[in-house]
């Protein structure tokens, strides 16, 4: 039994090349609060764990729309005081995708 031949929209096209991205290894940024950017890691956890090393025990990685949700960019704060409700203001550091 042969199956029906379908046609792929150029909307499904699209969902398929944007979780290909998603999926793909890309390399993450580390940037200070004066946009320098300070290390390079090949993966998003690599990234996590030197952001936490950067900021020590008090700090504070990530948020509500952060990479880890298909965001533009992870916030680093040095305290839990700075970081909440903050907008990024506080941040001393920034994860992003390069």
């Amino acid at each position: 039994m042969s199956r029906p031949i379908t046609h792929t929209t150029p909307e499904e096209v699209a969902a398929i090349k944007e979780n290909k991205e998603r999926t793909m290894t890309r390399k993450y940024t580390i940037e200070n609060d004066q946009n320098s950017v300070i290390s390079t890691h090949d993966t998003y956890e690599d990234a996590i764990v030197a952001a936490e090393a950067y900021v020590g025990p008090d700090g504070v990685v990530g948020h509500d729309g952060d990479l880890s949700e298909h965001g533009d960019r992870t916030l680093v704060w040095g305290s839990e005081e700075s970081a909440d409700n903050d907008d990024g203001e506080n941040a001393i550091a920034v994860i992003r995708r390069v």
